[in-house]
């Protein structure tokens, strides 16, 4: 198999979707599952999956799933499922970090996209660093984590309310000054240290 016939294979993805998800759905296969997965193809013989693997691993995508797949009408059959590796920032929420191939600070989650060899990666952070990063990694696949339930948790409203004129007025005026309890500071030093740890 070479990389224009996968590439063929990839482009004509979206166009079978429909049947994908009737044949998952006639499988009793839950659809709505959240799985990082971007192409599942079906391979007619053991080697043929291997190979396909391993082109696809090549070009740089994360090769999540090799196994048998026998139907009554094709018992030899096998499923490749291949997709993009997960990175998100520490502060995400913790069934986010559960399924992340790499946590990291935003400049570390920048370094870890432009040196991995990976071709696709779903990004939960910030977006304002996917245009560095397509400018850093311009032949990469970049995905913006999708919101849920109208809650956008990669776009900070507070973040965007700071300004470098702002930052300059506080550190000369010393104010807007936020005043707390040691108890308090404490607490929240732990995950601005564990941040830093990570990164």
């Amino acid at each position: 198999m070479t990389h224009k016939s996968i590439a063929e294979e990839l482009s004509g993805h979206r166009n079978r979707n429909r049947e994908l998800r009737t044949e998952f759905e006639r499988r009793k296969v839950d659809v709505n599952e959240p799985r990082p997965i971007e192409f599942h193809f079906w391979s007619w013989t053991q080697r043929d999956a291997a190979l396909l693997g391993r082109s696809l691993y090549q070009m740089g995508f994360l090769v999540r799933r090799l196994a048998p797949a026998p139907t009554e009408d094709d018992p030899e059959r096998w499923a490749v499922e291949a997709g993009a590796k997960i990175v998100a920032h520490p502060e995400c929420e913790e069934p986010v970090l559960d399924m992340a191939d790499y946590i990291g600070s935003t400049n570390a989650l920048l370094e870890y996209v432009v040196n991995d060899n990976a071709q696709a990666f779903i990004v939960v952070t910030e977006s304002g660093i996917l245009h560095e990063m397509s400018k850093r990694a311009p032949n990469k696949q970049l995905i913006a984590a999708p919101p849920e339930a109208n809650c956008h948790c990669n776009e900070c409203p507070f973040m965007r309310l700071n300004t470098l004129e702002k930052v300059c007025q506080a550190l000369e005026r010393l104010e807007p000054r936020v005043e707390m309890s040691d108890t308090l500071r404490e607490a929240a030093l732990r995950p601005l240290e564990r941040m830093l740890s990570i990164s």
